[in-house]
């Protein structure tokens, strides 16, 4: 029996396998030792020339909150002794690629073949994203995520093919690859076309209208690259409209053809599809497309805080997830009160991460204040745990809420100005302690600086 194994792109996981059996557990064993018996099935031929039809399955445990696998698995195969997440945790986007492989002993998949030029291989790549009918600008925005890998032939430079279907003109689009030089993209559409519709934004983003083809030229380079595909919708579109974008990666690499009865030869200079998805937008109410937005931020925000600062996703998935929470804004929601959650349920966690805050604040005054009124051996074994548990509750707090730099800032100024009320009327009352002054000064610093970065910031409009 063969076991498909995970998919490594840039020494992350780029595909996972599913199974119709229970999976190993990865942290005491290697995913070599996977058995899916209800899978291998023998199929025999009917007697009378009949067709004989065998079915088979897996669970998509993509949304089980039980860890699997690191980002970037070493060993390769496991078994993995730390770093485990959930599946959902690697997701980085709404919808997810399936690809399915008929596994045929005379003739196997070869390796390196795609769907695209393989008979074993089959793909399904539709996300659907809806808009608001007619919305608020941001409700009309349509963002999905990507993954290109350009070709290393260097025999003519890939394209990505944008088929705008039906999309209504005024429509406008926007293309965010933090991987890839915009000033390359630019130089490359001047010498390949006549005449082109992009137009530099930044470093690493473009923007075009819509409407009929848009070629993109993608520069020679290697490895894989996220990207951000955003579409703004125009003004008038109407519920019950349905939209379709077709996105298609075409390169000029040369690649042998897998079929079943035959292998056919390379061919010069054939331009082929090695990858596409479809974006389908559906109109809708604001009312009916608000709660679905509210589960997917709050997923989103989960998935979001476990990407290391520096992993290639980190800045296309931090663009994402600031977009969800614009729409969630724009459809009548209020995306500072969706707090991250596994299972979606964002307002039982909003509920649990105002707790926190609510902690972390009452312990900075704690601290402040202990440390202002008491000395000597009382005032550390009283201060130590303060602190200790502070930071245990601040580390907490952020790795699983996620808080902005406001709510962090706000939560500094509570705590701190606490401090100073208690300790400036303990000050009046003349309240002997000889570090009281000292606290008192220290705790209206920090409340006056964090308040001063916080106006800079904008944290009370």
């Amino acid at each position: 029996m063969v076991i498909p194994l995970l998919g490594l792109k840039n020494n992350e996981v780029a595909a996972i396998p599913c199974f119709a059996s229970p999976r190993i557990d990865s942290a005491a064993a290697s995913m070599t030792t996977q058995t899916d018996t209800s899978n291998v099935q023998t199929i025999p031929p009917n007697p009378g020339g009949a067709e004989v039809v065998r079915y088979f399955g897996c669970w998509l445990d993509i949304n089980q909150p039980q860890a699997q696998f690191p980002i970037q698995p070493s060993p390769v195969d496991g078994p993995y002794a730390s770093g485990r997440r959930s599946i959902q945790e690697l997701i980085r986007n709404e919808h997810q690629c399936l690809v399915s492989e008929i596994a045929f002993t005379p003739a196997p998949a070869q390796n390196g073949s795609t769907p695209s030029v393989s008979d074993k291989l089959a793909q399904r790549n539709l996300a659907i994203v809806e808009s608001a009918n007619p919305g608020l600008v941001f409700s009309r925005r349509i963002p999905q995520t990507f993954e290109i890998r350009p070709s290393t032939s260097r025999l003519e430079h890939d394209e990505l093919m944008i088929d705008w279907g039906n999309v209504p003109a005024g429509s406008l689009a926007t293309l965010y690859l933090p991987g890839i030089d915009a000033d390359d993209i630019m130089l490359l559409a001047a010498r390949k076309y006549r005449s082109h519709r992009l137009v530099r934004i930044d470093g690493h983003m473009v923007k075009f209208d819509t409407g009929g083809i848009t070629y993109l030229p993608i520069p020679f380079t290697d490895g894989n690259f996220p990207g951000l595909l955003t579409v703004d919708l125009p003004e008038g579109i109407a519920k019950g409209e349905v939209f379709t974008i077709v996105v298609r990666q075409v390169t000029g690499e040369r690649q042998t053809v897998a079929m079943t009865h035959r292998m056919e030869s390379y061919r010069p200079g054939w331009r082929h599809i090695v990858g596409s998805f479809q974006l389908t937008i559906p109109v809708r109410e604001k009312g009916d497309i608000l709660p679905g937005q509210e589960r997917l931020l709050s997923n989103l925000r989960w998935i979001e805080r476990v990407i290391p600062a520096g992993n290639r996703w980190s800045s296309v998935f931090g663009k994402y997830v600031a977009q969800i929470a614009d729409r969630v804004d724009a459809l009548g929601g209020d995306s500072s009160k969706v707090a991250p959650s596994a299972s979606g349920e964002w307002r039982e966690a909003y509920k649990i991460c105002r707790l926190l805050a609510l902690a972390a604040g009452l312990l900075i005054a704690m601290f402040l204040v202990v440390a202002g009124t008491l000395s000597g051996g009382l005032r550390a074994i009283i201060d130590m745990p303060v602190l200790l548990l502070l930071i245990g509750v601040v580390c907490f707090w952020i790795r699983n809420c996620r808080p902005r730099t406001c709510q962090l800032i706000r939560t500094l100024i509570a705590g701190a100005g606490i401090a100073t009320i208690i300790l400036a009327v303990l000050a009046t009352l003349r309240v002997s302690a000889p570090h009281l002054v000292n606290a008192l000064v220290a705790s209206y610093v920090i409340t006056a600086v964090a308040a001063v970065v916080g106006w800079i910031k904008g944290c009370f409009k």
